[in-house]
């Protein structure tokens, strides 16, 4: 496992394929096709990026195979108390260099104070590897995004795991939830989105 400091990295757009949710006690999962990631039905060429497998023509490191979110709790006076929420990224093989690994999903309440958007990323470029977590400002905005968590990459799970910090009331609910993979001039090679809600603390 390892863990990096949090930059700015731009994520990429694309267009929406709906997974299926499945809202358990504590958290949130999401699933996709196995197999999807081709590279071949890219934003460029104006084509939809698909939904079901289209194995061999599969790109492993950027197939995205589900997408978990559950709170994080700890033990204070006895009690368990909410102690923020992960967001795990669960790929068909382990990350790898060169592939952009996007997320972004608005929560109910704000997540610095203006705003309610959450974006988040990883990008392995080897010395200028960078990963993002922070409050999405508006396009147009002056202001400086907000770091929000911390990133972790585990190679042997084949996960990418976004920690978000204890800030949200309990019982904010986070919605449009869109994750992606890309490839500079390539383009969008996988995409999950949800119409499931997170409900954190319960």
């Amino acid at each position: 496992m390892r863990r990096r400091g949090l930059v700015s990295i731009a994520l990429a757009a694309g267009v929406v394929a709906l997974a299926v949710p499945s809202q358990a006690a504590g958290g949130l999962t999401v699933t996709d096709a196995v197999g999807d990631a081709n590279g071949l039905n890219s934003q460029a060429l104006g084509l939809p990026v698909p939904s079901t497998s289209t194995a061999p023509a599969d790109v492993a490191a950027a197939d995205i195979t589900s997408l978990a979110f559950k709170t994080v709790y700890r033990t204070v006076g006895g009690r368990r108390v909410p102690h923020g929420f992960t967001i795990t990224l669960k790929l068909a093989a382990a990350p790898t260099e060169d592939v952009l690994y996007g997320l972004t999903a608005d929560i109910s309440s704000t997540c610095d104070g203006t705003n309610s958007t959450m974006q988040f990323g990883h990008q392995d470029l080897g010395p200028l590897s960078t990963d993002l977590a922070v409050c999405q400002q508006p396009a147009g905005s002056a202001g400086t995004a907000v770091d929000i968590g911390t990133t972790e990459v585990d190679a042997a799970k084949q996960t990418i795991t976004w920690t978000v910090n204890p800030d949200a009331p309990i019982g904010a609910k986070v919605t449009n939830i869109q994750a992606t993979t890309s490839v500079f001039v390539l383009g969008v090679f996988d995409e999950l989105t949800s119409p499931g809600t997170f409900v954190y603390g319960k």
